[in-house]
């Protein structure tokens, strides 16, 4: 994984989220919130990072992640943005 995506650790819960934000603190923040839930954490400071990872095909029975929480402010692509490039996939 690149400088724009850390992987936390993986708890035994069978759950994930992807947050994806470029500020450290709230990445910090959800990030203690989720792994204390139980969840792997994977943090993305840039969405492009993100969307690399989904626009990977995953078999019936796996996923990238079951939850994404994404900022809608950034710089190079804005959280309607990356939404509108996830449902691409889709198509």
């Amino acid at each position: 994984m690149g400088p724009d995506v850390t992987q936390c650790e993986l708890n035994n819960n069978q759950f994930s989220v992807f947050i994806i934000d470029d500020d450290e603190i709230t990445q910090r923040i959800l990030k203690s919130f989720y792994l204390k839930e139980g969840y792997k954490v994977t943090l993305f400071s840039e969405p492009l990072a993100a969307l690399r990872i989904l626009e990977k095909p995953v078999s019936a029975s796996q996923r990238a992640c079951d939850l994404i929480i994404c900022d809608l402010k950034m710089p190079s692509l804005d959280g309607l943005e990356f939404i509108e490039k996830l449902n691409e996939f889709d198509n």
